[in-house]
């Protein structure tokens, strides 16, 4: 049976809706709408795998265009936040950050915007902080390498 992920076909245009959708309930989270946290951080989930499945299976062309619209600043700035929280193996943001060091990964293959704006709104420091072996976020390390190999070798 053939993976239904690598079958994964998204247009252009609804690539950008869901990075569009993304951006509003980031913002909406970073509002601090605390009684809707739980919703908006399984939301906040989905679409990052969502765009994990995208990024990894899309034409270059696509993830250049997901580049200029701002995935790759969203990313990273999420990247940024999301270390700030204390967060557990059971907790909801468990293996997040492999996740959003996956998405930085894929776009950044053979994708010089998107890899100088990896070095430009530093992400650099994030992918490489995430080169060691963790717990609670398993196969982080792997995809920071790949991620840096990607952008500080082209």
């Amino acid at each position: 049976m053939e993976n239904q992920e690598n079958s994964l076909v998204v247009t252009p245009e609804l690539a950008v809706f869901l990075l569009s959708e993304f951006m509003s309930i980031l913002n909406e989270f970073n509002r601090g709408e605390r009684d809707r946290d739980t919703v908006l951080i399984q939301a906040i989930t989905i679409f990052v795998d969502i765009f994990g499945s995208i990024t990894g299976n899309s034409s270059k062309d696509l993830n250049y265009q997901l580049t200029t619209k701002g995935l790759v600043n969203i990313i990273i700035l999420f990247c940024k936040q999301l270390n700030k929280f204390n967060y557990t193996n059971t907790s909801s943001w468990f293996g997040m950050k492999t996740k959003l060091i996956r998405i930085i990964a894929n776009l950044t293959y053979e994708n010089s915007l998107a890899q100088d704006t990896v070095r430009e709104e530093g992400g650099l420091p994030l992918v490489l902080e995430s080169c060691i072996i963790k717990e609670s976020n398993p196969y982080m390390r792997e995809w920071s390498v790949l991620g840096s190999k990607k952008f500080m070798f082209r």
